[in-house]
């Protein structure tokens, strides 16, 4: 080879390698970029599946944890600590008549009902962890209920000097919460009832015209 065509043949192979460095640094540029593309992706799913998962397991844990209100026919039963007097319910200095102003009282499963001459009076429901009770009479003498826990009914604004409620002292009940109700008698221009309970619970109370319905559901 001449003298002059050697460095020309050292230029073009100078000339070879740099390009082949420089192919060789591009791949090696696309090679990362296409690798932190996979491993961005790989990322993303792995944070929408612990989103996901997160999601669904607190999901989960607040179906677990929330007590749904009891209902009846649609209706959300809450629990009740008191009521008024009905617009009707009649003051005692203006009742005359020596009737027991409680007609009737009833139990089915898990309702305790009671009617009255007129209107429905003021009530007062005191929640207890057991079944044992006194009687309102005077006496305070001891009543036990069925059950592991229970309610006392409390009615106001009768009249003193008679017998409020003459009727059935017990009624029995198949539950499944509501396990008995005992008249405790009455005092004072009160009358009272204990209700024995399964388990923890209280009262929703509907009422009528003339009605108080006592609806037992377990205490949330």
């Amino acid at each position: 080879m001449s003298n002059k065509t050697r460095p020309h043949a050292d230029r073009e192979v100078v000339r070879g390698e740099r390009e082949a460095r420089a192919g060789d640094g591009a791949n090696l540029v696309t090679d990362r970029r296409r690798q932190r593309s996979m491993i961005m992706s790989r990322l993303g799913r792995g944070m929408f599946l612990l989103s996901l998962a997160l999601a669904l397991a607190s999901g989960c844990g607040s179906a677990a944890h929330t007590a749904a209100p009891a209902q009846q026919s649609g209706a959300i039963l809450m629990c009740s600590s008191s009521g008024e007097a009905s617009p009707t319910w009649p003051a005692p200095s203006t009742r005359t008549e020596a009737t027991p102003a409680i007609v009737s009282a009833t139990v089915a499963e898990d309702t305790f009902t009671l009617a009255f001459q007129t209107g429905t009076p003021a009530f007062e429901l005191r929640r207890q962890t057991n079944t044992h009770f006194t009687t309102d009479s005077g006496l305070g003498q001891p009543i036990d209920v069925a059950g592991s826990a229970g309610v006392k009914i409390t009615f106001l604004g009768f009249r003193g000097d008679i017998n409020n409620y003459t009727g059935a002292s017990s009624f029995t009940s198949q539950g499944p919460l509501l396990m008995q109700v005992k008249s405790l008698g009455g005092s004072e221009g009160q009358a009272s009832f204990a209700a024995g309970l399964s388990r923890p619970g209280c009262a929703s109370v509907a009422s009528t015209a003339s009605t108080l319905t006592f609806h037992f559901i377990p205490s949330p």
